[in-house]
């Protein structure tokens, strides 16, 4: 998980016991898990695979430090691997992308012409991650810590409780081209 303390976000909660702590702990692996998710950032380093739909697709992981493997099933239906020394990464904005070097990308097979990465991913500490991000998620703990349903009754009317942190998140959501 990333580092987010269980006391940082106990004083977010205004939480001085120590009775809940394993419930607020997973209400924080819950939101982390939420953020990653939604925006595709992930916020502690860590091995990530992720299957795009050809070699020039977007990759919707964020930060990228290296990619170790890219692998796809040619025509034959034959699992393959491209030399590192064939591609580079291009992750100077985001969504990063493959570009290849030396010659044209292969043919893929028919299996939704899947190409599989395995990178290093992730911020290397707290303080890398935007200040939004980790906002949001104590807000998103906060979220749940006060809503344990996903609906309320207001007024005698049941309301479905809205996520307060959208506007937070919608700047590291990758966008649709």
């Amino acid at each position: 998980m990333a580092a987010m303390s269980l006391a940082e976000v106990k004083q977010h909660l205004r939480v001085d016991d120590d009775a809940e702590d394993a419930f607020i702990t997973g209400l924080i692996a819950a939101a982390i898990d939420h953020v990653e998710r939604s925006t595709g950032l992930v916020l502690e380093r860590r091995t990530v695979v992720e299957t795009i739909t050809g070699f020039g697709a977007r990759i919707r992981t964020w930060p990228i430090t290296t990619v170790d493997s890219v692998e796809y099933v040619d025509g034959s239906g034959v699992d393959q691997a491209i030399l590192a020394t064939d591609y580079r990464l291009r992750n100077a904005v985001r969504p990063a992308r493959l570009a290849n070097i030396a010659k044209p990308w292969p043919p893929l097979g028919r299996l939704n012409g899947a190409v599989t990465l395995t990178m290093t991913a992730g911020y290397d500490d707290q303080t890398e991650v935007p200040a939004g991000v980790w906002q949001a998620i104590k807000m998103i703990v906060g979220h749940f810590y006060d809503n344990r349903a996903a609906v309320v009754i207001a007024n005698a009317v049941p309301v479905e409780v809205p996520m307060a942190v959208e506007m937070l998140l919608a700047p590291h959501r990758l966008k649709s081209v």
